[in-house]
Formats: structure tokens, C-alpha cells, sequence
């Protein structure tokens, strides 16, 4: 069974950050994010290399990245790849109303 994470979200925020297994080889991880009951919203997904693995670590100690496959301003739901290990994910809410925003992750097991 691969690697699966599914969040719903229904108001604005930085959400939690999903963490990810950069570890297998070769990294391939899919995030989809899908307006959900009619939502509208402007959001943006981010990615750090920061795997937070310090016990006292937040997600404000790590260094966020703009995904260039859904970034600031989206407003319908959209698709990123990851082939580059990435160690977490987070969604950016700026504005969500008249449904909910859900966010799925998805990463296979290694080959090896």
C-alpha cells in the first residue's frame, strides 16, 4: 500500500504541514487538491527540504517554497508532481467559502 494522506480543510489558514518520505528512492509524490461542494478559494501549496525531524521543531523553522504547479492565487483544484525529494507539504488558504478544500498526498513504496 503506498504512502496516503487525505485532509479536508473549511476555512482560511496555513495549514499543518503533511510530511513526506524523502528517503524513497526513486522520490515520486503527488499532491491534489480538490474544491469541494461548491467552494470557492484562492490557496497555494508549499514545500520545504526541512523534514523537522528536532523534536521541538515547528513548521515556522523550516524554509517554504511556492509550488510552481499550484501557486498563489489558485482557484480551482489542481495537480503537483514531485521527482525531486521534498521532505514536507502545507497548503496556504487565503480565502475558502461555500464548501471545503481536500488535499490528498500520495507517495509509492520503493522499487528496491
Amino acid at each position: 500500500m503506498p504512502y496516503y494522506q487525505k485532509l479536508t480543510y473549511s476555512g482560511p489558514g496555513t495549514q499543518p504541514s503533511i510530511g513526506l518520505d524523502a528517503c524513497i528512492v526513486p522520490f515520486n509524490a503527488v499532491v491534489a487538491c480538490s474544491l469541494l461542494g461548491g467552494a470557492s478559494a484562492s490557496y497555494k501549496l508549499q514545500f520545504t527540504l526541512n523534514p523537522l525531524s528536532d523534536p521541538l521543531a515547528t513548521d515556522a523553522d523550516a524554509n517554504w517554497f511556492d509550488s510552481p504547479d499550484i501557486p498563489g492565487g489558485s482557484n480551482t483544484s489542481a495537480l503537483a508532481s514531485f521527482l525531486t525529494p521534498a521532505a514536507r507539504v502545507r497548503l496556504v488558504i487565503a480565502s475558502l467559502s461555500g464548501g471545503s478544500l481536500q488535499i490528498e498526498v500520495q507517495q509509492p513504496f520503493s522499487v528496491n
